[in-house]
């Protein structure tokens, strides 16, 4: 399983656009499952955090996979042209042309002894 951390500014003025982002996510269950599905994420959480350099979503993604962003790329099925546009409304960001966002590395990890 490859897990992804990725960190997404919430450009000035799209905090209302980010909301109603996160609510019809919320309420189209049925495509976001199959969105999510067919590009074998396992998992994905995201995060809101408001810094004084401006807001950040933190996306965290569990994927079966490696492949799934050069597909998602690639797609233009409605939801995936949906999600992809409101990312860059939202961020400035292009799935389009950076899928995973901004280049990260872990700097810090630790875990409980079992």
């Amino acid at each position: 399983m490859l897990k992804i951390v990725r960190a997404f500014p919430v450009l000035p003025g799209k905090e209302a656009t980010l909301d109603a982002f996160m609510r019809a996510m919320r309420e189209r269950t049925e495509e976001v499952d199959d969105f999510y599905s067919r590009y074998g994420v396992a998992f994905e959480s995201w995060h809101v955090q408001t810094s004084p350099q401006g807001t950040l979503v933190i996306v965290t993604t569990e994927l079966v996979n490696g492949e799934t962003f050069a597909v998602l790329v690639q797609s233009e099925q409605s939801f995936d042209r949906w999600f992809k546009d409101q990312v860059k409304e939202i961020s400035g960001i292009s799935l389009d042309e950076t899928p995973r966002g901004e280049p990260s590395r872990e700097a810090y990890c630790w875990r409980s002894k079992p």
